[in-house]
């Protein structure tokens, strides 16, 4: 997710006044137990900022992998061994004939 709908399905999350509850974040559900103001809004702040930083590790392990495999297919091709995905051509004659009966 690019950093745009990041802030997008924040936004909405805020907006709705949803709750992000992560296993992998034990303050986000920890916060969820009714305590003072104060500790409620440092957990709701702390929590904000962590699920920014997973989002922004993710979407970076994600390009990571995607620049390692184009890496990987370009190297193959290089060397003659990369053919792509071979054609389905029985799943383009479903197509078609799905095509032509409209």
């Amino acid at each position: 997710m690019n950093t745009d709908d990041w802030e997008k399905l924040k936004y909405l999350i805020g907006h709705k006044g949803l709750k992000v509850v992560s296993l992998d974040l034990p303050t986000s559900y920890q916060f969820m137990n009714r305590t003072d103001e104060f500790t409620e809004r440092m957990l709701a702040a702390f929590n904000s900022m962590m699920l920014d930083m997973l989002a922004a590790v993710a979407r970076k392990d994600y390009e990571d992998r995607r620049r390692r495999q184009a890496q990987g297919v370009q190297k193959a091709k290089q060397e003659g061994k990369y053919k792509g995905r071979p054609i389905n051509k029985i799943l383009h004659q479903k197509i078609e004939c799905l095509l032509m009966e409209g």
